[in-house]
């Protein structure tokens, strides 16, 4: 495989007068969505509505449902790109696109829409030039990673979760007592819930849960192994618990979602 191959890039645009509420589960490709002006409003999984005003990007992909727009009678200045491939792998293994919705906020905003325009541009006039293209989201996403807020040095227990946090998706079957967890940051375990979900975004429980679907998910799509073993390797005590969870993650059962992605 070449450099910059592996990747195929769907749709793209840009709107200034953007009224539009998107409700939608991104099923197999992902996104990088950029609120250049106005105000954003995003709740993923149905949790709290967050605001966020100004140049605020944020990332898209399979499994939540992501419900998003302005408030009634406002419009803001949008910009997307859509993509799928193998190469989205790599992405996120090296951590250029995390599965993580959490909007970033874009502190260079120069830099940042200069690169957003060259790559919308670059597939408005060489659509065909993937080589090219690809290249540029690298600098998008690796924009977005670089302008993330990192938790201050004075803040050790936010460090902790964050870095927990990221063990845990990297290694989801494994398994994990937050108890323990709490006691090594010196907090006790009602805390340690508040403060994993103010920074990650889910609970603890809630967000191991989520990360041993998705990790199910690559098992389903990759493998022939029957369900009710993966169900068991990804941490759950039967088939039934695993279906729920999967089902609620993916809106289809684990059997469907393995035939209808081999179709």
């Amino acid at each position: 495989m070449r450099h910059f191959e592996g990747l195929t890039f769907l749709r793209w645009g840009e709107r200034e007068k953007y009224p539009v509420w998107i409700d939608r589960v991104f099923e197999g490709y992902y996104c990088v969505q950029y609120n250049h002006s106005g105000v954003l409003r995003l709740s993923v999984d149905g949790g709290p509505l967050m605001r966020f005003a100004g140049p605020t990007a944020f990332r898209t992909f399979p499994g939540p449902h992501f419900h998003y727009g302005s408030p009634v009678s406002t419009s803001r200045h949008h910009c997307y790109i859509a993509f799928s491939g193998p190469r989205v792998k790599r992405f996120i293994a090296d951590g250029l696109f995390p599965l993580d919705a959490t909007p970033v906020r874009i502190r260079q905003v120069d830099r940042f829409r200069s690169a957003i325009t060259e790559l919308l541009t670059c597939l408005d006039r060489e659509p065909d030039n993937a080589d090219r293209a690809t290249h540029l989201l690298e600098g998008v996403l690796l924009q977005m990673q670089r302008q993330r807020r990192r938790p201050s040095k004075s803040d050790p227990v936010r460090a902790g979760i964050e870095s927990l946090a990221r063990k845990i998706r990297n290694e989801p079957f494994d398994s994990w007592d937050f108890v323990a967890e709490a006691d090594a940051l010196h907090v006790s375990a009602g805390h340690f819930r508040r403060l994993f979900g103010r920074h990650v975004g889910h609970p603890p429980r809630q967000y191991l849960i989520r990360c041993r679907v998705e990790g199910a998910s690559a098992l389903l799509r990759d493998t022939d192994l029957p369900i009710k073993q993966i169900a068991l390797d990804a941490g759950f005590s039967d088939v039934y618990h695993f279906t729920r969870h999967f089902s609620r993650r993916f809106q289809m059962p684990p059997g469907r979602y393995r035939r209808e992605f081999r179709e």
